[in-house]
């Protein structure tokens, strides 16, 4: 199966089974509706979208301690001869999809963002990307253009900011649930 003539095409990748089709975001409703009506992906198994805040700078892969002890200076590459390589904006959205007919490949279709940036709602195509958006909305904020009701759909309506992205503060939370003193 190939590829070329995915509306704004900008690369493929293959990857650990599965296919990997990097598309200009504002094509990406056309490069959607195209791989669900030519190419028999009909089905949207899930949305996911990555914060790479950071990625590919110093220290981003953590540091290791060894046998003789912890070099903070030296950010280790956690089995990778190198650091990873710098992405082209902080987040990935990937649609997972799948068509229904044996033998079918797996397909991954990728756009990226930076923070603020709107993504095309896929809805009119697979109506299902409906709760995958919000999600992703509600725990990285990331905006879906055009979605009927982008709402917080896991968090409480008044949560403050979203809890996946990498700059959101961990601890000092308040616990929401325990009776007052």
């Amino acid at each position: 199966m190939t590829y070329e003539d995915v509306p704004g095409l900008v690369g493929t990748k293959q990857a650990h089974g599965e296919t990997t089709i990097l598309v200009e975001t504002s094509r990406l409703v056309d490069a959607a509706a195209y791989l669900r009506d030519e190419l028999g992906f009909d089905f949207l198994s899930d949305i996911t979208a990555t914060d790479y805040l950071g990625w590919g700078t110093r220290g981003v892969a953590g540091y290791i301690g060894t046998d003789s002890g912890r070099d903070l200076n030296t950010p280790g590459a956690q089995g990778f001869e190198r650091t990873p390589e710098p992405k082209p904006k902080r987040f990935s959205v990937n649609y997972h999809l799948l068509a229904v007919r044996a033998g079918a490949p797996r397909v991954r279709l990728q756009a990226w963002v930076d923070d603020g940036e709107p993504v095309p709602s896929v809805v009119p195509v697979w109506p299902t990307a409906d709760w995958h958006e919000r999600e992703a909305w509600d725990l990285m904020g990331i905006p879906f253009e055009g979605h009927p009701n982008l709402a917080r759909i896991l968090m409480d309506d008044d949560w403050q900011g979203h809890p996946l992205r990498k700059d959101y503060p961990i601890g000092g939370e308040p616990v929401r649930f325990s009776p007052e003193e």
